[in-house]
């Protein structure tokens, strides 16, 4: 593929090349130390074996109850500690073995490198964590915290059949018949827009034909209408919920980073799509409390359990610079979701009403929740502060 740079800044050129040259580099060591026989793959394999047959045992007797939840928590903390220490005892080596300090990436004076300690740590930390390590530490620390897993998952059960402004979501971001209702009441757009959640049938006659019911007289009603009706499907931040499905299967802290990253970009993208439909445009920025909401109704409609467990892994294994970025504090949103959906006293026989009524009290009492936590505001949408760190990882 050919890239066209002309229109690039020098500065942006040379970040461009310094990626990509690290790129390579880190790929020939990964596929070096991942050789029969290669001491550092050696030392990841023995490590391993090590960790699987000392802590295992342990996933069984929490789950069990054969040891206490204090035992448990110390035996779960050395746990982590253990592999700490291990990737910081490769850092070294790998570092004066492949004399990764030498690597230049820039020639500008001043200007950081790319082989700094934060990346190397990140790419070290990516192939540790890619096998038996990284199982049998996932499952420590989803078992440390077990009642508080189960209430999660059965409060994510039933907030599934919920709608975004059941969780707080202001009615111009629900992105549903409550946001075209809005618009039509402050005169922005005419009437003549309908909503319908699906993610097919966007013609209007197959609309009509597919209704439940089979309406006869849906297709005439739509065709009589004074006013051309124009038909917006699909669910509300659909896109992002199915990134955050993808949380599941990464392993490393920076790659988990990358998902939930991708998810609070995808939010202001998804609102200005839907207002383009209805020939607007959106360019107010979400402030925090929004932003808790709308995350919570995405984490509802993609089910994805262990979240939190998914949440120590990045708060245990990624650098102070990673989690004080932009990226930690989207890491640190999607936590307080989890909390707060543990929070909420739901329970399956609770009728339609009882479970929103429950939902948005929890909401509003943990709208605060994300300014206590973080160590700054910052709304979606805002540039005006990224990650320190470049995702150099595969």
């Amino acid at each position: 593929m050919n890239v066209d740079f002309s229109n690039v800044s020098a500065d942006m050129l040379e970040l461009f090349n310094a990626i990509s040259k690290y790129k390579i580099i880190t790929s020939i060591i990964e596929k070096h130390i991942r050789r029969e026989n290669n001491i550092f793959g050696e030392l990841i394999k023995i490590f391993g074996e090590y960790y699987q047959s000392k802590y295992s045992p342990t996933i069984v007797h929490v789950k069990t109850d054969v040891i206490s939840k204090k035992e448990a928590k110390l035996i779960i903390s050395k746990a982590v500690v253990d592999v700490q220490q291990f990737i910081r005892l490769l850092f070294e080596s790998i570092t004066a073995y492949y004399k990764l300090e030498n690597i230049k990436t820039t020639s500008v004076p001043g200007r950081e490198n790319v082989f700094n300690r934060d990346n190397i740590l990140n790419f070290i930390t990516s192939i540790v964590l890619d096998g038996q390590i990284y199982d049998v530490l996932f499952d420590l620390l989803k078992a440390e915290d077990q009642t508080l897993e189960e209430n999660y998952k059965k409060n994510l059960r039933i907030c599934r059949k919920l709608k975004p402004q059941d969780f707080g979501v202001p009615d111009q971001y629900c992105l549903n018949e409550l946001t075209i209702e809005y618009l039509q009441n402050k005169g922005i757009i005419p009437e003549g827009y309908k909503y319908i959640e699906s993610a097919y049938n966007k013609e209007i006659d197959i609309i009509a034909e597919n209704q439940e019911g089979n309406d006869p007289n849906l297709k005439e009603e739509y065709k009589e209408n004074s006013s051309p009706l124009k038909v917006l499907t699909g669910k509300p931040y659909e896109k992002a919920i199915e990134i955050l499905k993808n949380l599941s299967y990464r392993k490393s802290p920076i790659h988990k980073l990358k998902t939930i990253v991708k998810v609070a970009e995808l939010v202001p993208l998804t609102i200005n799509d839907f207002y383009q439909e209805l020939g607007q445009k959106q360019n107010k920025k979400l402030d925090a409390d929004q932003t808790l909401s709308i995350f919570m109704y995405i984490v509802a409609q993609s089910q994805v359990t262990d979240i939190s467990t998914h949440c120590k892994i990045i708060e245990k294994f990624s650098t102070n610079n990673v989690l004080n970025s932009v990226s930690g504090y989207y890491a640190t949103t999607l936590e307080a979701c989890v909390n707060c959906l543990c929070s909420m006293s739901l329970r399956e026989e609770l009728n339609l009403n009882e479970v929103k009524s429950t939902v948005m009290k929890s909401v509003l009492q943990n709208h605060s929740l994300i300014g206590e936590t973080s160590n700054s505001r910052i709304s979606i949408g805002d540039n005006s502060m990224k990650s320190n760190t470049i995702d150099l990882s595969k």
